[in-house]
C-alpha cells in the first residue's frame, strides 16, 4: 500500500490493466487518459462534476425513489460513486421530489452496527466540517434545503448529520461542478439536456 496518486500511476500505465473507470477531477482525467493510452487501455470516466443520476418520465418512481435513497446515502454518502446529482425530468420532478424527500426524512442516523440503522457517522469531525459548508455553498447559490442537513447528537461518539435533499440547484453551481454534497444530493429539472444524454 501506499499514497493513491502513486499505485494509481503504476496501475494507469500497467499493460496487465484490461479497463480503468474514474471519477474525479478533470486534470487527473487528462493525466490518466494520457498514461493509459500507451496501452491501449479502455478508459470510462465521470469528471469535473459527480456522478448525475438521470431520472426519466417512463420509469418506476418507486424504484428510482429506492436507487437514488441507495446510491445517494449508502456508506452514509462517503464514496466518490455516491449519487449526488439527480436530474430529474421536469414531467415528474416534484412527485419524485416529493417522495425522495420524505424517504430521506424517515432515514434512521445513528451508530453504523446498531440494528435499523440507515446512516451512520461520518469519518471526521472535518468531513462533517466540509459537509456543513458545502450546505452553506448549495444555498448560496440558490438550492432550497428540502429536508436534513443538520448535525445530530446520538448516545454513542460520532458526528452525525441528517440526510439531506437539495432542490432548485444549477447545473453551473460550484456545489455540483466543483464538490459535490457527501449526504447531500442535489436536484435539477431537465427535459431536453437528458433527451440528449439518452440517445
Amino acid at each position: 500500500m501506499g499514497p493513491g496518486g502513486s499505485i494509481g500511476q503504476k496501475l494507469v500505465e500497467s499493460p496487465a490493466i484490461n479497463a480503468i473507470s474514474f471519477t474525479g477531477s478533470l486534470d487527473v482525467g487528462k493525466q490518466i487518459a494520457v498514461a493509459a493510452i500507451a496501452n491501449l487501455t479502455k478508459v470510462q470516466m465521470e469528471m469535473g462534476s459527480k456522478n448525475a443520476l438521470a431520472i426519466m418520465d417512463d420509469g418506476d418512481l418507486d424504484l428510482a425513489v429506492a436507487t437514488a435513497l441507495g446510491g445517494a446515502f449508502g456508506g452514509t454518502g462517503q464514496k466518490c460513486t455516491a449519487s449526488s446529482r439527480l436530474v430529474v425530468h421536469e414531467a415528474i420532478h416534484d412527485e419524485f421530489v416529493d417522495r425522495l424527500v420524505a424517504a430521506a426524512s424517515a432515514m434512521k442516523v445513528g451508530h453504523a452496527l446498531a440494528d435499523g440503522t440507515q446512516i451512520g457517522p461520518v469519518v471526521s469531525a472535518g468531513q462533517l466540517a466540509e459537509n456543513l459548508q458545502w450546505m452553506e455553498t448549495a444555498k448560496q447559490e440558490g438550492g432550497e434545503v428540502l429536508c436534513g442537513g443538520e448535525t445530530v447528537s446520538r448516545d454513542h461518539d460520532g458526528y452525525y448529520m441528517t440526510p439531506a435533499v437539495i432542490g432548485g440547484t444549477k447545473m453551473t453551481g460550484a456545489s455540483i461542478a466543483k464538490k459535490c454534497l457527501r449526504q447531500s444530493p442535489v436536484s435539477s429539472r431537465s427535459a431536453r439536456t437528458m433527451r440528449r444524454w439518452m440517445s
